[in-house]
């Protein structure tokens, strides 16, 4: 190994301690020649400011396009912890390549190799790099990706998007940013000039600088990005700037045009001027960076109009544009990004469409306007999407750094809790906050922006609620009780039911409609408040129209008039969204098939929403067409959740079921358990742990010749498991443990699943069991190499007493995990069993299963199958 490349290895390492000055552009000169449909050659001249010369520097460039090149890169972990396998299983002709062939700087030759395990990061060691200014020299070549990644790179038809391509110093020398397509490269603004050759001539090209004659000039830019294809698109004009957006036939160019004017007329007076003179939005921008709401449904199905849908994709894109434009490291302070990117989106419905629902067209409809859904706005998505991870403890701090925020986060409920915060500031300081807005953003594109800017922009010190709101996990919930009320005044009490605190709105209702409303500053404590009750309110509430992200509203609300119930009690036929002034009741028709009970034709009575409770239950009775009687199951739950998440998760509850279990034979299962989950805090990696305690009681009608200890049973089972998931690999592990008066068993077991390429599947599996003591008089209780007898009636068998026929064959993963029948299956001492099964063609698998076991006063005896299943 060479000195050189052995010293680029312990840069990697131990950090980047050589000399790391904060070296940056100050212009870009490049030279692209198209080689061939897939590769350009690059001749770069850059001029560089180095801000703290030294006799001997290390100088590290970011080279993305390089994070394609294998499949052990960080972005080609990131498509797997993305459930993507295109990349993993793509040909070497999809990936690309960097070849680097000479590097200058100052005329000196510098040698320079990609780190060890950040190969999109280009190491530079050099000596006399003493002066104020750099004249970078660097001529390579590249072998693009194919586009069907993440839309960068070539296509078939040798169509190209070219981003991130050419070589920058890094802005912040400490900080490895690999690319893990996230379009977070920091980057400042510079002079670009860039001139192209050997471009195919059935191509035209677009790019975000001024273009003539192939060559492309920006005074200032950030990011060039260069799109190179023989699909249509189109320019249109708003003052000085100009926008390029894909063709679309189906809206008219003026009505285009109404929007676009429409559209930054409002973003230039809630954000500025647009920094530079072009935009570029391509078709890639519209698939990478969709809208989370119905407007995203087919055409044949969709609740708003071609031109709505149009207008508001359009809308979505132009503040992504903007908030690219900000000098911010976007990974290290994604919520600052969000300020810029989502929230003029939000500001921009409460404008103009206020009384937008969420549903649009469908919420007319007879049918769906009998649910409360129906009703609600478009605004309602913000708080609906950040609940919707909250209720499951799966939300993370604003301050979360954009590579470790979870995908549904990092799309939409981490921009919508940041929308909300800010929409919260604006109430509490209407006068300013626009200004304060607009401050905010000139700062932000006229140098690199910092977490104590938006912090003095915003008076945060006087606002120490938003501070806790960016940086913590803690959640908000009030709730109102009324205290008193006489013929002037209405007295109020606000519980704060948590640690956190954010301003809230109170208002009054009468007949339907709004009469009064009040802005109140956080409260920390249980406060007293007094309103006039001159105007005979129906309702009074805080957070009426749930632009403030509480935990849950139902505690909310008063009703002033008297009534049996505090609030009316509903029905509702399937799940409705939850409607903080009514009692909801959701009744669901099912039905369900067991070999005893035949078809069991029921009616679900439960309460759980849209949205996650925390506090659940579900009756399900049923009738049994062919036993000819009542069947069903109860179930009821309350998760508590941990915001330090040791532990996530701890579910308390109750179930308990009666069916048949052989022919007019009837079993009743009651279990009261507790489960302890344990969740990974990185939760974009699926891992975890839960501790199961439960209690089964079980009692069978008598089976003609079976025995009391068969019948009746009550068993204390413990279980451990442990699991990691992903993409390829699988592991899962379980310890379980049961306890009852005639046994105590324990028994493990282990499974490995890995996927080595598209078609081909391994799949391991180790179970180990034994008795701790044994005085049962049957094999009821027993191990058992193949189908189990199922005692705890954990598993969904359909005929679970048949010993012959089509159900019989019914094959359960469990125990011993044989396919092939045994007339001494069971084991009443210990068992050890190995199952492994080979994909073949999707779901066809070679299996074979081998173990050993042993009964009381027996010799152990060894087993084995194997076959195609």
């Amino acid at each position: 190994m060479s000195s050189n490349k052995f010293l680029f290895i312990l840069l990697t390492f131990f950090g980047f301690s050589v000399g790391q000055a904060q070296i940056r552009s100050l212009s870009d000169s490049l030279k692209i020649d198209f080689l061939s449909g897939d590769t350009i050659k690059v001749a770069q001249q850059s001029l560089l400011i180095n801000p703290t010369p030294k006799k001997s520097d290390t100088i590290f460039f970011y080279a993305w396009l390089n994070a394609y090149s294998n499949k052990k890169t960080p972005l080609a972990k990131r498509f797997l912890e993305n459930y993507d396998m295109n990349f993993h299983f793509a040909g070497k002709n999809k990936l690309s390549a960097m070849l680097i062939d000479s590097i200058f700087i100052n005329d000196k030759k510098i040698p320079a190799d990609f780190l060890y395990n950040h190969p999109d990061i280009l190491a530079l060691i050099s000596t006399g790099l003493e002066k104020d200014t750099l004249d970078f020299k660097a001529y390579y070549k590249i072998k693009l990706p194919h586009k069907k990644f993440t839309g960068i790179g070539t296509d078939k038809n040798q169509n190209m998007l070219l981003k991130d391509f050419y070589l920058i110093p890094l802005p912040y020398p400490t900080q490895k940013y690999s690319n893990l397509n996230l379009d977070d490269k920091p980057d400042f603004f510079r002079k670009i000039y860039i001139e192209l050759k050997n471009i195919p001539a059935e191509k035209k090209v677009y790019a975000n600088l001024s273009i003539k004659n192939n060559t492309l000039l920006a005074k200032q830019a950030k990011q060039p990005i260069l799109l190179i294809t023989d699909k249509n698109y189109e320019q249109f004009h708003y003052k000085n700037l100009s926008i390029t957006l894909p063709a679309q036939k189906l809206i008219p160019a003026e009505t285009k045009q109404i929007y676009i004017n429409k559209i930054l007329r409002f973003f230039e007076n809630l954000l500025g001027q647009y920094p530079e003179n072009k935009i570029l939005i391509t078709s890639n921008d519209f698939l990478k960076n969709p809208i989370y709401d119905a407007g995203q449904m087919p055409s044949f199905v969709n609740p708003f109009s071609k031109e709505l849908r149009y207008e508001l994709n359009l809308l979505h894109q132009i503040g992504i544009q903007y908030a690219n434009q900000m000098q911010i490291d976007k990974r290290k302070y994604p919520w600052m990004y969000f300020a810029i990117a989502d929230y003029p989106e939000f500001a921009y419905l409460k404008k103009h469409y206020p009384d937008l629902n969420l549903l649009g067209k469908f919420s007319k409809y007879k049918l769906l306007r009998y649910y409360y859904f129906s009703q609600l706005k478009i605004l309602d998505k913000y708080p609906g999407y950040y609940l919707y991870m909250a209720r499951m403890n799966k939300d993370q701090k604003l301050t979360t750094s954009l590579d470790k925020l979870a995908n549904f986060n990092l799309d939409v409920a981490s921009p919508a809790k940041m929308s909300l915060g800010l929409h919260m500031l604006d109430k509490q300081q209407p006068e300013k906050f626009n200004f304060n807005l607009k401050k905010f953003y000139r700062q932000a594109v006229t140098h690199e922006i910092l977490p104590k800017d938006f912090s003095m922009i915003f008076h945060l010190k006087n606002n120490h609620w938003m501070m806790t709101y960016l940086d913590s996990r803690i959640k908000y919930d009030y709730k109102l009780k009324k205290l008193n009320k006489n013929d002037s005044t209405l007295q109020l009490k606000i519980i704060n039911k948590t640690d956190g605190e954010i301003p809230m709105e109170i208002i009054g209702i009468k007949n339907n409609k709004i009469v009064y409303r009040q802005m109140i500053n956080p409260i920390k404590n249980d406060s007293t408040i007094n309103i006039k009750d001159s105007l005979s309110l129906d309702w009074v509430g805080i957070n009426y129209f749930n632009r403030f992200p509480e935990l849950q509203n139902r505690n909310n609300f008063k009703r002033l008039k008297k009534g049996i119930l505090g609030k009316p009690l509903q029905i509702r036929l399937f799940q409705d969204a939850e409607n903080p002034l009514k009692n909801q009741i959701f009744i669901n028709p099912f039905f369900e098939y067991n070999y005893y009970d035949g078809v069991i034709l029921g009616t679900q009575i439960y309460n759980a929403k849209i949205l996650h409770n925390h506090w659940n239950y579900s009756l399900s009775p049923g009738y049994a067409t062919k036993a000819r009687t009542l069947s069903g199951s109860l179930s009821v739950n309350y998760r508590q959740y941990f915001e330090n998440m040791k532990p996530y998760e701890i579910k308390y509850g109750f179930s308990a079921s009666y069916y048949h279990y052989n022919h007019n034979l009837i079993y009743k299962k009651f279990n009261p358990y507790i489960d302890i989950q344990f969740r990974s805090k990185d939760i974009r990696k699926r891992k975890g742990a839960d501790w199961i305690a439960n209690y089964l009681y079980i009692s069978k009608e008598n089976f003609p010749g079976s025995i009391a200890e068969q019948n009746k049973y009550g068993i204390l089972n413990l279980r451990f498991q442990n699991f990691k998931v992903n993409v390829l690999k699988d592991r899962f592990s379980e310890v379980d443990l049961q306890f009852s008066q005639k046994f105590g068993k324990i028994s493990g077991k282990y499974r490995f699943r890995w996927l080595t390429d598209k078609t081909r599947q391994w799949d391991f599996r180790f179970y180990a069991g034994m008795f701790l003591y044994n005085q049962t008089q049957t094999d009821y209780f027993s191990f058992a190499l193949d189908r189990p007898t199922d005692y705890l009636f954990r598993y969904n068998y359909y005929g679970r007493s048949e010993s012959s026929g089509i159900f019989h064959q019914q094959f359960i993963w469990a125990e011993g995990g044989f396919k092939t029948f045994f007339p001494d299956q069971f084991a009443n001492q210990w068992i050890v069993a190995n199952n492994l099964n080979i994909g073949i063609w999707k779901w066809f698998n070679l299996y074979g299963d081998w173990a050993f076991k042993k009964n009381k006063g027996e010799k152990a005896g060894f087993y084995y199958d194997s076959g195609l299943r």
